[in-house]
């Protein structure tokens, strides 16, 4: 299906899960950086090279049509198929359901790898919630921003953060009208607060 904004079967409510190239248009569109980020920097961070695996389908006209010309975004990406096919994945396996869990890893030396089961770090109980956030989560993110700007953002929610960076949301208002139909997140999940207490606690 081309030109509509589509979801990922399966994946919990369709008005929230988006397919991947609907994110990966946003992101050429946007930067990658998000609305938090692009606070603390003066450019986007650009994607220029979209490389695909090796051993399914490829179609140089389709991606741009998907990715970049439903959005008429100026960004002009290369695309490349590699020759190589991950023999993990869902081509080379056969695979039919996608896995629960994932393994988190950044370049960082003070931070090891965190595996995920279906959205929480492994190990993580009912009764240690506070224990079962993500590096990579809103929260923990969220924790990372307010150690750099604590003095101007500590009394906003998650959300009012992210609202505070109008060029952003301005051209994401952009981007979201030319797309047609849009996933909105639920307000409810944006509207958390970090305490100062909080911001000296690393997760384990």
């Amino acid at each position: 299906m081309r030109g509509a904004v589509r979801t990922k079967p399966g994946r919990g409510d369709p008005t929230l899960s988006l397919s991947c190239s609907d994110k990966i248009a946003r992101w050429i569109f946007l930067g990658v950086q998000g609305a938090l980020l692009s606070q603390l920097i003066s450019e986007p961070i650009r994607i220029n090279l979209i490389v695909i695996g090796g051993g399914g389908p490829y179609c140089k006209e389709i991606l741009e049509e998907s990715l970049l010309k439903r959005s008429g975004t100026k960004e002009e990406p290369a695309f490349f198929q590699s020759n190589i096919t991950f023999k993990y994945s869902a081509i080379a396996t056969n695979a039919t359901r996608p896995s629960p869990t994932s393994i988190i890893w950044a370049n960082i030396k003070q931070e090891k790898p965190q595996v995920a089961v279906d959205g929480k770090r492994q190990g993580s109980t009912k009764k240690n919630k506070s224990k079962a956030s993500l590096l990579v989560s809103k929260r923990e993110l969220f924790k990372d921003f307010l150690s750099l700007m604590e003095s101007h953002y500590l009394h906003l929610t998650y959300r009012q953060a992210k609202d505070m960076a109008s060029d952003y949301q301005n051209h994401f208002k952009i981007f979201k009208e030319r797309m047609g139909v849009w996933a909105q997140s639920k307000t409810n999940t944006q509207l958390f607060r970090i305490s100062k207490e909080e911001l000296s606690i690393k997760p384990l």
